[in-house]
């Protein structure tokens, strides 16, 4: 989103909420959620048919160009979000891409039921919740989760220094680990069973 832009929505508004929904669409946020489907075709499209959670899911971005690209393949999609206006904005942001959208928390959410496990927002959750979540996984779900080293926002409470420290964070069997450097931190993907 260009300085400009970002000026002229601060001079109208306010808002925190138009501005998340702003933000929620803009190039960086499609770059991480597109590198994340082109660089894990390979775990998560093994199978004809399968399902997909998607932790922390926001507006629903993730979800939706997940289905954007695998289409019917994916049986049932849920973007679960602990801030209740996420369903409804995100029903409406994407009306048809066929996402059942939930009001949830990391701590609450069962995600045994789902073949494919991905959140793009881990520097919201502690190291514990998010090791607990993926502990309640069934045994061979495709794990996919990102990271970033951006600590400027308040929200971002778990940020990392490092790739390596990312991994090493996480209770899981490692497939692939890789990052993304962007203008203003580097994001980090980590892929798993």
């Amino acid at each position: 989103m260009s300085d400009r832009l970002i000026n002229t929505i601060d001079y109208f508004t306010n808002d925190p909420l138009v501005k998340a929904i702003i933000n929620s669409e803009n190039a960086r946020q499609h770059a991480c959620k597109d590198w994340l489907i082109e660089h894990t075709e390979n775990y998560i499209g093994l199978k004809d048919q399968f399902s997909v959670c998607v932790a922390g899911g926001w507006f629903g971005l993730m979800a939706h160009k997940l289905r954007e690209h695998y289409g019917d393949r994916i049986t049932k999609l849920t973007s679960f979000d602990r801030n209740k206006q996420c369903m409804e904005i995100g029903a409406m942001l994407y009306p048809d891409s066929d996402i059942q959208f939930e009001w949830q928390t990391v701590e609450n959410f069962n995600p045994s039921k789902f073949d494919v496990i991905v959140s793009t927002s881990c520097e919201h959750f502690s190291d514990k919740v998010l090791n607990n979540f993926v502990a309640r996984k069934q045994t061979n779900a495709v794990v996919v989760l990102q990271n970033n080293n951006y600590f400027a926002l308040p929200e971002h409470t778990n940020c990392k220094h490092s790739l390596e420290e990312f991994a090493d964070s996480l209770d899981l069997k490692i497939i692939e680990q890789l990052q993304m450097h962007t203008n203003s931190y580097t994001r980090y993907m980590i892929v798993g069973r």
